[in-house]
């Protein structure tokens, strides 16, 4: 996944990195697009400020069984996770994307995500 402007410098085990969109009040808009050399592609679209992305680093090196008996070793996949911006529940700095904060009497917490699956390269 590349990320304009920005050097990711991935840790020595692979990805575990948060991405803040530049724009947060925009409504449901692109966080991230993926594609493999297959022309299999990913888009995913969020109400959320930022998007995690993992890439199963500690997944065991003999990999972990999965179904018809492939076996899925460390970094055999990713995953994005659409989310606010981590440890802001008490950070000043951020005008945006503060840590919502659940209470039985508060507001209800809703937020959308889309995953676009396809299967052509991105032009």
């Amino acid at each position: 996944m590349a990320v304009e402007g920005k050097d990711p410098r991935p840790h020595p085990l692979g990805f575990d990195h948060n991405y803040v969109t530049q724009d947060p009040d925009k409504g449901l808009r692109l966080i991230a697009k993926v594609s493999h050399p297959s022309g299999r592609t990913l888009m995913v679209h969020t109400t959320e400020p930022a998007v995690q992305l993992y890439c199963a680093k500690w997944m065991p090196a003999e990999g972990t069984p999965g179904k018809d008996g492939a076996v899925y070793p460390s970094h055999a996949g990713f995953c994005l996770e659409t989310q606010a911006i981590p440890d802001s529940i008490g950070a000043t700095e951020y005008e945006h994307g503060t840590c919502f904060i659940l209470r039985p009497d508060g507001p209800i917490y809703e937020h959308e995500v889309l995953y676009q699956f396809g299967s052509k390269a991105f032009s």
